[in-house]
């Protein structure tokens, strides 16, 4: 049996999997939803709900599916991906396949808020569980001499063979390591390695090629590298830290079928951001709801203390220097912002921040509020919208990011601004900025769920001792 034969024949096994997961988390949120989870009232449904147009109807939902998991991704080989990539991918096809039920032309007394639930939870976790056990299994039979791919690396010197090293090292990946070629050899590199490879290919089975050559040095023989093993039908891989770069990660997306390579510097999407983003909905209209009666007393306090509305807006930059309107609670006299160009030379914070411990434009109940952080309780606002996160960097006002003229302190744009961060819990204004900027981009470099549940944990105790609050 052709190893091509037993891929077709596992792959059609795995779509057929998917497909009867579909089908039974289907039926098992059925149940739930209409009550109807035991053994004798299940099969009755079963024969009750069994009709013709329903069977044509749902044959033709699941042959959406197998599209869906296609386009998303699954039937591809992840033998280099990261676990996450395929989380993300089975993220947005059961999202899809469940909001499928909305289109359907099935009788909809079965989609109840439990039905979408139930069916969402039951088939993203057999989904992965599935992929879970079926890595593990492969990991086993690559370990054992299994499934395993032969390999060429094409590249220079050192890093060549340290490249080597890792693929070998790394057995739960399945390569077989055939020959390193060393482009350094060569005074004409285009022609030798193709003649290389050739011979190669005529002496044992290759299935992929590993291209590991700088950019800016092999550009031309890196293209015809490509067309020659296309050529052939073998499968080429180019590793794209192909550029010296020194924070930004790099990887491979698709344009509308275009491959391009990204460069991103600050947390990629996946999963994980949009975990950031559930909880940062989920967090602040509960705590907006929980907070309502101390917004009420506070908004009272203002009234009662100084002339002027009870809330702040102040135009803020955001992720990636787009502004939007920060709200507060009314800390300082209607004029304030009219009057700091006065008390510019009063400033007692270093770089393009403005601070003063004791500011004459702050009112009475402004310095209590101030220095609890009760203030900034209204961004929960921002973040409700999407403004803001949580945990993020601190939105800066426009006046203080036009007067930022180093560099690096502008990578701290490029994640959406929070509520609080590693400066709110660790002295805020006792900081100077310099110091300020590097506990961003710490975070940003660091960033995680873990590190923002952190971080949150450490905030409330933070705004209490109120290190560098005013």
């Amino acid at each position: 049996m052709s190893h091509n034969f037993q891929r077709i024949a596992l792959l059609r096994a795995v779509k057929l999997f998917d497909l009867g997961v579909v089908s039974l988390t289907f039926l098992i949120a059925f149940a739930v939803a209409n009550g109807t989870f035991t053994w004798p009232s299940f099969t009755e449904v079963l024969l009750l709900r069994i009709k013709v147009v329903n069977f044509v109807v749902f044959a033709s939902y699941l042959a959406v599916c197998s599209v869906i998991f296609w386009i998303s991704g699954f039937y591809v080989s992840h033998r280099m991906s990261r676990f996450g990539r395929r989380m993300r991918e089975i993220l947005l096809a059961t999202t899809l396949i469940t909001a499928l039920f909305l289109i359907l032309p099935l009788r909809m007394e079965f989609a109840s808020k439990t039905f979408f639930v139930v069916f969402w939870l039951l088939t993203f976790s057999v989904l992965i569980v599935s992929r879970v056990v079926a890595q593990l299994i492969l990991n086993y039979a690559r370990v054992h001499g299994r499934n395993l791919r032969s390999i060429i690396i094409v590249g220079e010197g050192a890093d060549a063979a340290a490249l080597g090293d890792r693929i070998e090292q790394e057995v739960t990946l399945g390569y077989r390591l055939a020959r390193i070629i060393d482009a350094e050899l060569f005074k004409s590199p285009e022609t030798a390695i193709v003649q290389q490879l050739d011979s190669i290919f005529a002496a044992q089975p290759v299935d992929e090629v590993l291209l590991a050559l700088p950019v800016n040095k092999y550009g031309p023989t890196t293209d015809a590298l490509v067309r020659h093993c296309e050529e052939q039908g073998i499968v080429v891989r180019v590793r794209a830290e192909i550029f010296n770069l020194q924070i930004a990660k790099s990887y491979v997306d698709d344009l509308q079928g275009i491959p391009v390579m990204t460069f991103q510097s600050g947390p990629s999407d996946g999963w994980q951001l949009v975990m950031k983003r559930l909880i940062d909905i989920v967090g602040s209209a509960a705590l907006l709801l929980v907070l309502a009666p101390l917004f009420a007393v506070v908004a009272l306090l203002i009234k009662f203390d100084s002339t002027g509305p009870v809330l702040f807006a102040q135009e803020r930059v955001g992720y990636n220097k787009r502004r939007f309107r920060v709200l507060k609670f009314r800390t300082m006299v209607v004029e304030a912002e009219q009057q700091q160009e006065m008390l510019e030379h009063l400033n007692e914070v270093e770089g393009p921040v403005f601070k003063i411990k004791k500011d004459p434009r702050v009112t009475r109940i402004g310095a209590i509020l101030r220095r609890f952080s009760i203030d900034e309780l209204p961004q929960l606002i921002n973040v409700l919208k999407g403004e803001m996160s949580l945990v993020g960097p601190r939105p800066l006002p426009v006046r203080d990011v036009e007067r930022i003229d180093i560099q690096w302190h502008k990578r701290r744009f490029s994640i959406k601004p929070g509520l609080t961060c590693l400066w709110q819990v660790n002295g805020r204004s006792n900081i100077g900025f310099n110091e300020w900027v590097r506990m961003d981009l710490d975070y940003i470099d660091k960033w995680s769920l873990g590190l923002d549940l952190l971080i949150l944990a450490k905030t409330i105790p933070a705004v209490f001792k109120g290190p560098g609050a005013y």
